[in-house]
């Protein structure tokens, strides 16, 4: 299994913490099992074309891709033996700014990404290579944003460079 994590670009670092990608070349033939942890932060998964969807613990499929809102209970994700997902691990105040709805809105749930706009799956699953898609997304989310003109509030971009400069954790 790899994983990797991409910087956003400058023009979305107050919204995206960073974009990232698992893969798995399938070395063992069982599927694989993820323990989902409740962090507060949503999300965006783009799985790519050409492998079997993720499951829930209902063993409901995923869509192809989709918004998450934050979790707030723990639970496991199954994954087929050979997977490539591509995500965006977003801030918790990012929802709104981005998509113009309120993070509560999607909490333990999420929005089938087809719904919201159905010409940029069909771009990402025609787009190759992974920077080209994290590109794609980029462009994406930065036209949502000029569109909502959302602005994140001066004391959550406070606490996102304090967080930031001093290792993720802020100071009590």
């Amino acid at each position: 299994m790899h994983v990797q994590q991409f910087a956003p670009p400058d023009y979305l670092k107050e919204y995206v913490r960073y974009f990232w990608l698992l893969e798995s070349a399938g070395d063992k033939a069982e599927p694989k099992t993820f323990r989902m942890i409740a962090d507060g932060y949503p999300g965006l998964i783009f799985q790519q074309p050409d492998y079997p969807l993720f499951q829930d613990h209902m063993h409901t499929q995923w869509p192809r891709a989709f918004v998450y809102g934050q979790t707030t209970t723990s639970g496991n994700i199954y994954a087929p033996s050979s997977f490539k997902t591509l995500g965006v691990y977003f801030h918790p105040s990012a929802l709104t700014a981005v998509f113009g709805f309120d993070a509560d809105e999607l909490t333990n749930s999420c929005l089938d990404l087809n719904l919201l706009t159905a010409p940029l799956c069909e771009q990402l699953v025609n787009t190759e290579p992974i920077g080209k898609q994290i590109e794609l997304l980029s462009s994406f989310l930065f036209a949502l944003i000029q569109k909502n003109k959302a602005v994140v509030s001066q004391d959550i971009q406070y606490s996102l460079r304090l967080m930031r400069s001093t290792g993720g954790e802020l100071p009590c």
